[in-house]
């Protein structure tokens, strides 16, 4: 079996900017790069379509920011790795289509 090494990189705008706007609880602006029929896997919380995934997330009491502080760009699939302001760790995968839209955001949060 070959094995490939992947390094670490900057993440990419869209990313960085849908952080600062779940933050902000501007859900429309964090979710633009999300297809309709996305799906979210948050914890043991499945929710399929865009308008669900912003509910989910308004649900979640704000105030924590998010830090990224490693990205990795797998092609069909961004890994990331980062920090709240509160020190909660996050790691999110996010499989893309092919016209460059998240279609599925896996989510795990905690120690």
């Amino acid at each position: 079996m070959e094995k490939t090494t992947i390094e670490a990189e900057a993440a990419p705008p869209w990313l960085l900017e849908m952080l600062a706007d779940i933050d902000d609880r501007k859900l429309d602006a964090a979710f633009r790069q999300f297809a309709d029929d996305a799906e979210m896997y948050l914890g043991r919380t499945h929710v399929a379509g865009v308008e669900a995934i912003k509910d989910a997330i308004q649900a979640i009491p704000a105030g924590d920011r998010h830090t990224l502080h490693e990205f990795w760009d797998l092609g069909g699939v961004k890994v990331t790795w980062g920090k709240t302001s509160a020190g909660t760790p996050f790691t999110f995968l996010l499989y893309m289509s092919e016209d460059g839209k998240v279609r599925t955001f896996r989510v795990t949060s905690g120690p």
